[in-house]
């Protein structure tokens, strides 16, 4: 079951992303209770933009659901 659960979460999440093949299979061995613990100020992504644009750090929402 948690494979499947890490699989659906990483399929939605590639869905507007690229996941590194790395990072894929460090995600593997989470679980739900490991998402629950995750410290949102810890985060971090990538964002690569086709045109040039300013982010405004303080001002940029990460929303993860499931």
């Amino acid at each position: 079951m948690r494979l499947v659960a890490c699989f659906v979460f990483c399929f939605l999440l590639n869905a507007c992303s690229a996941i590194p093949m790395s990072s894929l299979i460090k995600l593997t061995s989470l679980d739900s209770s490991d998402l629950l613990r995750l410290n949102p100020a810890e985060i971090r992504l990538r964002v690569s933009l086709v045109e040039p644009y300013q982010l405004v750090a303080h001002k940029v929402h990460l929303i993860l659901s499931f």
